[in-house]
């Protein structure tokens, strides 16, 4: 039997149908082919970023470390400090790796309103908060304003229900109009204090840079080394007016390079004309960052990072991280 001769017209056709599905198949190859690549080129992004992250926090470690060998030897870090030698340096195949250490311990930590532990409960320090009263007339409040935000604030942490004088409790702010209740515990950002009775914004961004959170203790601790003649308002207040601002502010103006080696060489020099000061008082005065803020920028290949790390240190070297973010 011949085999049948189909027209021209179907033959085009059928040429046509074919040359279609080659290009769909083509365009599909390429597609598939282009987003392979985009997945290939995403996923060693993530890698390099990955690998920078881990450059970070090891870098962070031997940050903390070196720090805590300075404190340990008693090493001046106003003096590092003044002679820029609290940045470190770390070049690694591919990578290279900046940790700054800035301390950040001469600013009123608020969470010093209260006294005790999460296990016995939290209780308002009195003496504190009268010191942060003091602290916050600098700012061109009243003594009775200045004392109501104090125990507003010291109310918000402590463990208990009854709200101190001119405080303000659980109570208070579930009839606010942004019904909210106190954590009764200390703080652990600053951004809480937004939510405080009378803690105007305006306020806030004055205090910015002299007041802040230790979730690692309950006390102030100012590294004598490192106070500069804008921390005399706070230094003020912590001893209670016990010596003038204008004094301390010119002692402040010559603290570089070793001018208060010790917590003895500031008293000696603030307090010259043989003032006593109270051993509470001067127990907040010490020779070494009690709060360090490591700043950490990490670049591996086309990846970079950076890390800030907030770091609590005691006397002897040993330390608590406070608080850790990761950015660009």
């Amino acid at each position: 039997m011949r085999a049948a001769i189909h027209p021209k017209g179907e033959r085009g056709a059928a040429m046509i149908l074919v040359l279609g599905l080659v290009s769909i198949m083509s365009a599909a190859a390429v597609f598939s082919f282009d987003s392979l690549s985009r997945l290939v080129q995403r996923n060693i992004v993530e890698q390099n970023a990955a690998q920078a992250r881990h450059y970070a926090l090891a870098a962070e470690q031997l940050g903390i470390a070196e720090l805590s060998k300075t404190i340990t030897d008693d090493l001046n870090f106003g003096q590092i400090t003044a002679r820029r030698l609290n940045t470190y340096d770390y070049n690694l195949e591919a990578a290279t790796i900046r940790v700054h250490a800035e301390d950040i311990s001469n600013c009123f930590n608020v969470n010093a309103l209260v006294s005790g532990t999460a296990l016995k409960g939290h209780d308002a320090n009195a003496d504190n908060m009268n010191q942060f009263a003091m602290f916050l007339q600098q700012y061109g409040l009243g003594a009775e304003a200045a004392f109501a935000i104090s125990a507003a604030i010291a109310d918000w942490q402590d463990s208990d229900t009854a709200p101190l004088p001119r405080g303000a409790e659980a109570r208070f702010y579930a009839n606010s109009d942004a019904a909210h209740r106190t954590p009764d515990a200390p703080m652990r950002s600053l951004g809480e204090l937004r939510l405080i009775r009378d803690m105007s914004p305006s306020l806030l961004e004055q205090l910015a840079g002299v007041i802040c959170i230790n979730q690692h203790s309950r006390e102030n601790r100012i590294n004598v080394t490192t106070l500069a003649p804008h921390h005399a308002g706070l230094v003020e207040a912590l001893l209670q007016g016990r010596i003038s601002r204008s004094v301390l502010e010119m002692q402040l103006e010559k603290n570089s390079l070793g001018y208060f080696a010790t917590a003895g060489d500031f008293f000696n020099r603030t307090a010259s004309d043989g003032r006593v000061i109270p051993t509470n008082l001067r127990e907040k005065f010490v020779a070494y960052p009690s709060l360090i803020r490591l700043t950490i920028d990490s670049t591996y290949l086309d990846a970079k990072l950076r890390l800030v790390t907030d770091v609590h240190f005691n006397s002897n070297g040993t330390y608590a991280i406070v608080s850790r973010k990761f950015g660009a």
